[in-house]
């Protein structure tokens, strides 16, 4: 199935992603559904999400989710970065080639006439204009093209989180604190203690007001430069003009110096700076934003077209009462401020329409930009503003708009027309989006918003699979092992354990069903290891359940034999319960118990023969009544025989006495 969706796609170029498939923030949920297909699956794609925006001088810059970088506007210069030196009204994407082959771009930010960005391994690029060295290549050339920044000398080694294009300079910023710069210094604006031009970059000076200081954010514009530490507090250095102190001195200042914070910003925690062309912006914790330097114009926002050398608070009687400011933006004589419900207010110079009211002209304090157009329901996500534009990012929908001077085609809506009011920026054509699960296209595919996707899961064998996403036939992102087709197998019959005699057949029989039936195999425990066995070996499948019986005998009288089942899909495998098979337990048989005798039959024979007597003198042998004594199977035997012996006992003595008396007789 496919589907048109609106991004940012190159045709006939590769999205260049790290190894191991989709980016970060790229989601698949579930990740799992049956062979039969039909799961509904929401699928988070970072493919044309724009991030970020930045607004030159006469050109402007946006970058989107997968790193890639768009330019528009005046590109006489190279600062487009895309190989012609042209004119482009609308975005169109710089090609990752060259220096900028296989890298994801994370920021970008455009200067005066050049341009600059940095890479996820911190490493920055540059092109446009470079005739000061502001490219920081070592050369003093224009580029058509993007090109290394020179990392031979102070960034080597260094990883490089931000980055500020100037008018004719360009700063750094890296991992632990420290601001480098390079390109004009004539103001000291590079912040190295002197005001010569460096083609590479250099170090700025940190023994001073940034002994110990970790910098934190960093800002530039055309003659000073600013930096914000962890604490909340502004450094500044360069035109003297713009520093945010009164020394009551001519002088510019090469190195950094603390911004005054005896006035406005007296236990004030600054979280953001902004430098514009002759003046400079800070905004705190609390939500509060503070200008200083030259206000002809208004930009200061204070409601008066004074100067200030140190900070002062913007007017907040009017539109900007009781709002919480989120973000900042200064551009050439005028300011931009974002609240925390997405609605952007301007002040300052606004001749060619950059306030965005509708109208244009100035104002010295802060007024409302217009939003009846084409923002009508937007929340916007961040502001940009430029010499005589002004961009706006409603980042959850993916859009961007302009205002502002629109000669070179700057506001990138086609056209080379100024707008007072937000116009749409004319973003690419849609793109044809095309699912993949494995080798088999999804059933169906649905743009639900901007990135993200809703796919009907097609039928497909049980394992995992890749998901890859395709754009206008170029594929854009994969999720390695990204869905699961079927269920692991779940045992539902265990083998029983047996006993009998030696050699006497039995069957053994387990069951386990799955999504997609499981093949199965047996087990014979030896010498502690697990042995798979081949012979005897049946299975069956009947409505995803495969039941499986193994055919052995019982083993010699000596030993035990374990089994075990084993069932496998390419999801997983499920193993059954042990069964042990042995010989049948010897047990001595019960002996039946003799029938209880007759009353009167218990009694030991007397010496006359005649039953029921005892004694000796041959009288009635009542002393055994009721007291008969227990009869075993080798009793009836003894009585029978001691009874013999006295018969024949008492036999003898008789004929012994006989002879006596006939022997007397005769005598």
């Amino acid at each position: 199935m496919r589907m048109w969706l609106r991004g940012w796609l190159v045709a006939g170029t590769s999205v260049a992603l790290a190894a191991g498939g989709a980016p970060a923030g790229a989601v698949v949920t579930p990740d799992h559904g049956p062979t039969a297909g039909g799961t509904v699956i929401s699928l988070s794609v970072p493919g044309g999400r724009l991030v970020s925006l930045s607004a030159g001088e006469e050109h402007s810059l946006a970058l989107d989710d997968l790193g890639r970088v768009y330019s528009w506007g005046n590109g006489s210069l190279g600062q487009l970065g895309n190989g012609q030196a042209d004119l482009q009204a609308t975005p169109t994407a710089i090609e990752a080639v060259g220096v900028l082959s296989g890298r994801g771009i994370t920021q970008i930010s455009a200067g005066a006439y050049h341009s600059l960005a940095l890479d996820d391994e911190g490493k920055v690029y540059a092109w446009g204009q470079g005739a000061s060295g502001q490219l920081g290549n070592g050369q003093t050339g224009t580029e058509l093209s993007p090109v290394a920044v020179d990392a031979s000398g102070v960034l080597s080694g260094k990883t490089i989180t931000q980055i500020a294009a100037g008018r004719e300079h360009s700063l750094a910023l890296d991992d632990e604190g420290r601001v480098y710069a390079w390109g004009r210094g004539a103001s000291g604006q590079l912040g190295n203690g002197q005001t010569g031009t460096e083609l590479s970059p250099v170090a700025v000076d940190a023994s001073g007001a940034l002994s110990g200081k970790t910098i934190t954010q960093i800002a530039t514009d055309s003659t000073m430069s600013m930096a914000l530490d962890d604490e909340g507090r502004v450094y500044t250095w360069g035109d003297h003009e713009m520093l945010g102190i009164d020394t009551g001195q001519a002088e510019n200042v090469p190195i950094p110096v603390a911004v005054d914070t005896s006035g406005v910003l007296s236990g004030k925690t600054i979280t953001q700076i902004a430098a514009g062309r002759g003046h400079s912006l800070a905004l705190d914790d609390e939500g509060m934003v503070y200008a200083w330097g030259w206000g002809g114009p208004g930009q200061l926002g204070t409601g008066q077209d004074e100067s200030h050398r140190i900070p002062v608070a913007v007017d907040t009687s009017g539109v900007l009462s009781g709002k919480t400011i989120t973000q900042i933006a200064a551009g050439t004589y005028h300011s931009l401020a974002l609240d925390d419900a997405g609605r952007i207010y301007g002040w300052g110079w606004g001749g060619s329409g950059q306030l965005g009211t509708g109208q244009e002209g100035g104002y010295l304090s802060p007024v409302a930009v217009d939003t009846s157009g084409a923002m009508a329901g937007a929340t916007i996500t961040q502001i940009a503003a430029g010499s005589y534009h002004s961009l706006a990012l409603d980042e959850d929908e993916s859009r961007a708009y302009a205002w502002g001077a629109g000669r070179y085609g700057r506001l990138g809506d086609g056209q080379v027309q100024s707008h007072p009011s937000p116009v749409a920026v004319n973003l690419p054509s849609p793109m044809l989006m095309q699912v993949f699960f494995g080798d088999v296209e999804a059933a169906s595919v649905t743009p639900v918003a901007p990135g993200a996707l809703q796919v009907t899961s097609p039928p497909h064998p049980s394992g995992l699979v890749d998901i890859r996403v395709l754009g206008n036939g170029a594929e854009l992102i994969s999720f390695p092992d990204g869905f699961a087709f079927g269920t692991s197998p779940a045992v539902t019959l265990h083998p029983a354990d047996a006993t009998g005699d030696t050699a006497a057949v039995v069957i053994l029989t387990a069951a386990a069903n799955a999504d997609e039936a499981p093949a199965a195999s047996w087990q014979r425990l030896e010498d502690g290891h697990w042995v798979t066995v081949l012979d005897d070996v049946s299975a069956t499948t009947e409505n995803l359940t495969t039941t499986t019986t193994l055919t052995t005998t019982i083993p010699d009288a000596d030993s035990a034999a374990t089994y075990r089942a084993v069932f496998t899909n390419p999801l997983g495998e499920a193993i059954t319960a042990t069964a042990t098979l042995s010989q049948a337990s010897v047990v001595a048989p019960e002996l039946e118990p003799a029938p209880e005798p007759s009353p009167g039959e218990s009694g030991m024979p007397g010496e006359s023969g005649e039953s029921g007597e005892s004694g000796e003198s041959g009288e009635s042998g009542e002393s055994g009544e009721g007291q008969d004594l227990p009869t075993t199977g080798a009793s009836l035997l003894y009585w029978l025989t001691l009874a013999a012996t006295a018969l024949a006992l008492g036999a003898g003595l008789t004929l012994a006495a006989k002879r006596q008396r006939t022997g007397t007789e005769a005598d």
